[in-house]
């Protein structure tokens, strides 16, 4: 425990670290981690849709993969043999910026995902898999703000013209 804590004093003590940490401090670009979670809601988990807390967790998994596997791609050649290059205009700087296409995405590495899938579950019965405690536990809770279940659209419509029609003032 001493011998971790006296390394860990070390790194955090060290001058060259110390000196890069105005850099760290300073530098804002986040476009890389936006881009994850972008394409994390946008493919794997888009908001129009609703998922339990396993299924949510799962598609996550399966965004962390698909960034992993993709995110050393090549850049895109042109007919000429050149890198495939794009210019774009900085909304903070207002500057053009260029930047390499990557090539299109390869998707080989599914057939094997899904056979490691299959044969982790394959003949094992349905009884084995159960949703995780975290999923239990949130489906103990109120299933919403209310505390009271949906009466329905159609009834509640009705109440809404029910109270717009005496809030009207009465017509001579």
């Amino acid at each position: 425990m001493i011998l971790e804590l006296n390394h860990y004093r070390k790194i955090v003590t060290n001058r060259e670290w110390l000196g890069t940490m105005k850099y760290y401090t300073n530098c804002r670009q986040t476009w890389a981690v936006e881009n994850f979670f972008s394409h994390t809601l946008l493919h794997y988990c888009p908001k129009q849709n609703s998922y339990s807390y396993d299924a949510y967790n799962i598609r996550n998994m399966l965004a962390v993969i698909d960034h992993n596997h993709h995110k050393e791609r090549e850049v895109a050649v042109g007919q000429d043999g050149a890198p495939y290059s794009q210019a774009q205009v900085s909304r903070r700087t207002k500057q053009w910026v260029a930047y390499e296409r990557k090539r299109p995405k390869d998707f080989s590495y599914i057939p094997e995902l899904m056979s490691a899938c299959m044969q982790e579950t394959y003949g094992r019965p349905l009884s084995t898999f159960s949703n995780s405690k975290k999923a239990m536990d949130l489906k103990t809770l109120q299933p919403n703000l209310s505390g009271k279940p949906n009466p329905g659209s159609k009834s509640l419509l009705a109440q809404m013209k029910g109270r717009k029609q005496q809030l009207k003032p009465q017509q001579l």
